[in-house]
């Protein structure tokens, strides 16, 4: 909806966009790795400040200046918000619960539907002084206060915890045990407590990652995000341009329905997952993506196109619930955000490439060829995925 701003050069336009994914970049980095030192719930009720306060930041901007420094601020929060969620979803959420860790990636999905929707009612009937797109960033800051207060009284991770801040550990545990009703358990807490400090716990730096028992681990799945978020940018920011789409209220309601398509593949890899396993869903899910993308090549059709889009979209968010599960699993408790944070910071990198190399694809090859190129992307990502070890760290 920035796009709407007239007083803006080409170049100030692209560089709200450059700020916005460099600021998702840092976040994805940042802010995982500082949950392994301060605490899971600790970042992850900081980092929806952030938000709030940067959004509220555009949305009292006065110049271009604040409004760049308020988007680079926004992409920040937003980058922390797509990488600290998985850590507190998976220590949250007790091992045999594996379709409801699944299915708490719906967030993913419902986000950009509200978004999306506030937009195009923007577009149909604002009439009032306030540009638009201040007032879709009022909407923002509005649910992202919302979101801090909801997050607010969210207790530490015990998995966190346990091993290394032994006192909060069983402050917690008691705290629940109350909140259930279990008096008998939360007096026996203490008993929980190991007799010392996990080796290993106190320090942790990145380079931890690539040691010998997740180096493979660091680097396949890294491969698997740089592909998935090649394509998935490519196909979020320029199918509507590819399909050529004449207003922005036709824009809206192209994605609109398919974020709806996104969220039945959520519910979809939520049953699945119980009954072939999350690796088999989620290369599933790319698989199918990535075949869904070449009938684009052999139809002109609009109904057709977006009936394919709408397939592109759900085996695409079958891989977003199974990597928002996979990746943290994939190492334990005290490297688990510092882990996430490296992949997912990668994988940002490759989204930041994502548009221009899309932009050059397209001009030089029509869109068959960036379609092509996503569509390899998608299924090199789903063959990789069979290729993970199992996963030890998950409880």
């Amino acid at each position: 909806m920035m796009a709407e701003i007239k007083d803006l050069s080409p170049l100030q336009h692209s560089l709200l966009g450059v700020a916005v994914n460099t600021g998702a970049f840092v976040g994805c980095f940042v802010f995982p790795f500082l949950s392994d030192q301060y605490g899971r719930a600790y970042i992850f009720k900081k980092v929806i400040i952030l938000t709030c306060f940067s959004s509220l930041l555009v949305v009292c901007s006065l110049n271009y200046e604040m409004l760049l420094i308020g988007v680079l601020l926004i992409g920040c929060g937003a980058g922390g918000d797509m990488s600290t969620p998985s850590s507190v979803m998976l220590e949250s959420t007790p091992p045999s619960y594996k379709r409801i860790k699944t299915f708490m990636s719906i967030g993913f999905c419902i986000g950009p539907i509200i978004s999306q929707i506030a937009a195009l009612l923007l577009t149909l009937f604002w009439e009032a002084p306030m540009a638009k797109w201040r007032m879709l960033a009022c909407i923002v800051t509005s649910i992202t206060m919302i979101l801090a207060f909801v997050r607010s009284d969210m207790l530490e991770s015990p998995i966190y915890l346990f091993g290394n801040r032994n006192d909060e550990f069983v402050d917690v545990i008691i705290k629940i045990a109350r909140s259930k009703g279990r008096v008998s358990y939360a007096e026996k807490a203490p008993l929980l407590v190991p007799d010392q400090t996990e080796p290993g716990l106190a320090t942790r730096s990145l380079k931890d990652i690539f040691g010998v028992p997740y180096l493979y681990s660091t680097v396949l799945l890294s491969v698997i995000q740089c592909c998935f978020y090649f394509g998935f940018t490519g196909i979020l920011f320029f199918l509507p341009s590819f399909l050529h789409v004449g207003s922005m209220t036709d824009t809206y309601v192209l994605l609109i329905v398919q974020q709806a398509s996104g969220v039945v593949g959520l519910l979809l890899s939520t049953l699945l997952v119980d009954l072939i396993g999350k690796k088999p869903t989620m290369s599933l899910g790319l698989l199918f993506c990535g075949g869904m993308i070449f009938p684009f090549l052999m139809t002109s059709n609009y109904s057709l196109v977006l009936l394919f889009s709408g397939l592109v979209y759900l085996g695409m968010l079958m891989g977003v619930a199974g990597k928002n599960v996979i990746t943290p699993e994939s190492y334990p408790p005290h490297l688990r955000g510092t882990g996430v944070g490296f992949v997912m910071a990668l994988s940002r990198m490759a989204g930041i490439f994502a548009p221009v190399a899309s932009t050059f694809l397209f001009t030089h090859g029509g869109i068959a060829l960036p379609l092509s190129v996503f569509g390899v992307c998608f299924l090199t990502a789903g063959t990789l995925v069979l290729f993970l070890p199992e996963f030890s760290h998950c409880n």
